[in-house]
């Protein structure tokens, strides 16, 4: 069966006309078990079946159509004419609109079954006319015995309600596409809110709202989080020389390396200026520290050159690290500052290096030798 027929609304149509077509099949079931169906259908009961509003056939055991109702007679134009004595198969315009064809026709079918065919759709379009749509139900006809005197075959026009169908998929496809734009929009509105425009980092107030759930989290189970500062090593003169936008320029693809150097979980921030910070979960101070040197390094290497404004341009960053919980680094801005702290002593000691409270590169490999 077709998608549309799994609608609710096409449901219901379909159970209101079993319903209607089992009530069918039960008259007339009484009524051929005393009339044999290739003699004459009485004329109260042809009566009977031109007050429905459903398109009705009486089929011999043949497929013989003893009876059409007048509802089955304007269906199609070409049902119109005489169809008593005329087999069903030579009703083209029926033949040809269904949709679902076996070995069998479902008249066919219902004579050799004990359930009834139903829902079975029926196009019954025609050239130059409007677009129509019924679904076609059959159900054999049995005497006492259980032996098929007949078939019973109904046509519930449902164009009306196929049409309406159409135009709640294209409601809904509408809102599915206004839903997505809203949806779009309110993830650009949350960038706009929760990031710096030029590099993409996280804002302050979005860094902090996400600062205090990592601090909480180490103190509760006493793993490590630790801090890095940064910022651009003499920057005044990159906007002094070479203008703003060289000094934009020179911000844009120190973030971009920042960025490519954090992992999923650690919280990068454009703290002011030229100025970052990064909060880094279950990261000790000297791995943090060696994780620092290494986009320290990376940055004299590759930030120059990707500015393509300025020939040969050299860009370093200094870096200073703290640990959450060591000295008085127990809030976020206490840690903020411990790592400014070491930040300040590394353009002390002549800048484009790390420095923190108790660690350094210089330190670490002399220990290691």
């Amino acid at each position: 069966m077709l998608g549309w027929l799994k609608n609710p609304t096409v449901q219901l149509v379909i159970s209101l006309s079993t319903a209607s077509f089992i009530a069918f099949y039960l008259y007339l079931r009484r009524v051929l078990q005393h009339l044999d169906p290739s003699k004459a259908i009485p004329e109260r009961v042809r009566i009977a079946f031109d007050t429905l509003t459903e398109g009705l056939l009486v089929l011999d055991i043949d497929g013989q159509i003893l009876m059409a109702n007048s509802a089955f007679r304007g269906f199609h134009p070409q049902a119109g004419g005489v169809l008593l004595g005329r087999s069903i198969t030579q009703l083209d315009w029926l033949i040809k609109g269904l949709k679902e064809v076996d070995a069998q026709y479902p008249w066919e079918r219902a004579l050799t079954t004990t359930e009834p065919i139903l829902g079975v759709q029926v196009d019954l379009t025609h050239e130059g006319g409007e677009s129509r749509r019924a679904l076609l139900n059959c159900a054999a006809v049995r005497d006492a015995a259980g032996n098929a005197r007949g078939c019973l075959v109904t046509l519930d026009d449902v164009t009306e309600l196929d049409m309406a169908n159409t135009r709640l998929r294209s409601a809904l496809a509408e809102l599915e596409l206004s839903r997505d734009k809203i949806q779009k929009q309110n993830e650009e509105l949350q960038l706009l809110a929760n990031c710096d425009p030029m590099t993409g980092c996280f804002n302050r107030r979005a860094f902090f709202s996400r600062a205090e759930p990592m601090l909480e989290h180490a103190k509760k189970t006493g793993e490590p989080l630790s801090c890095f500062m940064t910022d651009i090593d003499k920057f005044k003169s990159f906007n002094d020389t070479y203008g703003h936008a060289v000094g934009d320029l020179v911000i844009q693809q120190v973030a971009r390396i920042l960025k490519a150097a954090m992992r999923p979980e650690d919280v990068l921030c454009r703290f002011g200026g030229e100025e970052f910070c990064a909060f880094m979960p279950g990261m000790d101070e000297k791995a943090a520290a060696e994780l620092a040197d290494r986009i320290r390094d990376t940055l004299q290497r590759e930030a120059g050159p990707a500015v393509d404004a300025v020939p040969n341009l050299r860009i370093t960053s200094s870096f200073g690290v703290a640990q959450f919980g060591k000295g008085n680094a127990n809030t976020a801005l206490l840690l903020i500052e411990r790592a400014d702290q070491g930040l300040y002593a590394a353009k002390e000691a002549g800048r484009n290096q790390v420095q923190c409270i108790d660690w350094h590169p210089e330190k670490a490999a002399a220990a290691a030798h």
